[in-house]
Order: structure tokens, then sequence, then C-alpha cells
């Protein structure tokens, strides 16, 4: 699904290719950030994406970068802390 974001503990930012879902952006990041495969790609952009919830509630994700040469879009654990948020992992029953 092109809409799906996935939780990564790993990622140091929160990433997406699509420039569409940018609600502030500004061009000019000047860095690069390596694929899972090895592969730098470009970051272009950095700015703030609205995400929905599975509650409905929407919340920003602030200074995501524009990659869009990356296929998935990541959200950083790292980040939602630094923000204060809570992630909470659990297993489904």
């Amino acid at each position: 699904d092109v809409w799906m974001w996935l939780l990564d503990s790993d990622a140091t930012f929160h990433v997406t290719h699509n420039i569409e879902w940018f609600s502030g952006y500004s061009t000019g990041a000047n860095d690069t950030v390596r694929h899972d495969n090895g592969q730098e790609c470009k970051i272009v952009g950095i700015g703030e994406v609205p995400i929905q919830l599975l509650n409905g509630n929407i919340s920003i994700l602030h200074r995501a970068q524009h990659v869009p040469e990356l296929t998935r879009s990541l959200v950083s654990i790292g980040m939602l802390t630094e923000a204060r948020y809570r992630t909470t992992l659990s297993k489904s029953s």
C-alpha cells in the first residue's frame, strides 16, 4: 500500500518518497541516505508530513526527509522518542 508507513528503529529520521504528502517543504537538503541495499540516495527536501493514526487522529512528522529514489516510507522511532512520543509494540492476538 503506497500510503503505508513502516516503523524503523534504525532510521535516524522520517523519510518518504512522495512529495505530495508534505504540508510544508523546503528544498536544498544537500545530503544523502544509504538504502538498505547499500545504494546512496539523494535527499532533495525536508518538511512536515501529516499522517493519520489508526485511531483516526492526525499527527505531524516534523523534519521528514524527501528521498524520491526510495520505495518505502519510514517513521523513525528515535525521532518519535525525541519528540516525547511513547512507542509501544505488542503482539496481536
